[in-house]
Formats: C-alpha cells, structure tokens, sequence
C-alpha cells in the first residue's frame, strides 16, 4: 500500500473516487498485438464493500465498463459475488461466470492501481460467454473468443 505522500496525480484522483462513490475503474489497453486482450478492473470493493475486486476483459472499454458498473451496483445493494459461480444479474440474457484471480500481479492482467492502494486485495474475474452461452472451459466454446479472455483462474464449479 503506498503512503499518501507517495502517490501521484493518478493514485490520488483513483483515492478521491473511491472515498467519493465506492470505487473506480482502471482501464488496460495493450498497444501491441500478441500482447494480452484489454481489461478493465474495480478499484475499491474490498475497502468499501467488503467485496473482492472485479476484472473482465476481452472486450471494448465502454462494454467492459458497463458490465462493471452493473456488477458494482448490484454488489451496493447487498448481492455478493463468489468463485465458481454463474449470475444471470449482470449481462441481459446472459450468464457470467465469476473466477478467483489467482495472482494479482500477473503480468497479463496486474490490477496495479487496486494493489497500489490497498495492499494484496482478492479478485474475481467476470467471464463472459459465446454465442451460444458457453464458456472458455466448455468444450465447445467457440474458438473465436479464445484469444478475447485469459482465465485468471481455474473454473472449478460444476
């Protein structure tokens, strides 16, 4: 966790927002191909929710951002997420899948600024289904998505 007096512009605006509504989002978008799909994640959950951060990816900003904001608002009003579970809550005739984020640092998907600001943080990554409602460890998830999410964890649910 970085001292007040350490933090720059950046981390200081992501603090405000947080102690000003609850939580921020943060925004990845790699520059060069072959480098990981753009994530966005929640800053703030656990400090204000009690509730692990929140990442997705594979998908432009304003949608990633969206589904978020949908997540964060459920989780205000009292709704928890768990790893290894479906919702039918956050997209609009689809289910998401919630995974545990095994390392927070990872180099694909850091949620730097969440750890930057407070500290080893739990996580959970929201994962999205094909066409055909079906996810990355099914099967017969349609190969076109492959690339759009790498899983953060292993599905271990039924």
């Amino acid at each position: 966790m970085i001292p007040k007096e350490q933090m720059d512009a950046v981390d200081k605006k992501v603090a405000a927002d947080v102690e000003r509504i609850g939580w921020s989002c943060i925004g990845v978008f790699p520059t060069h191909e072959g480098h990981s799909p753009p994530f966005n994640y929640t800053v703030g959950l656990p400090h204000s929710y009690q509730h692990p951060e929140l990442l997705m990816m594979g998908m432009s900003n304003q949608q990633l951002h969206s589904c978020l904001a949908v997540a964060v608002q459920l989780i205000q009003g009292g709704t928890r997420f768990a790893a290894d579970t479906y919702s039918t809550e956050v997209l609009v005739a689809l289910r998401v899948a919630f995974v545990e984020v095994l390392d927070v640092h990872h180099e694909d998907y850091c949620l730097s600024m969440a750890t930057r600001l407070q500290g080893e943080i739990p996580a959970l990554q929201m994962v999205w289904p094909d066409r055909e409602d079906r996810f990355p460890w099914e099967p017969d998830f349609d190969p076109e998505y492959k690339h759009r999410q790498i899983l953060a964890g292993p599905w271990r649910g039924e």
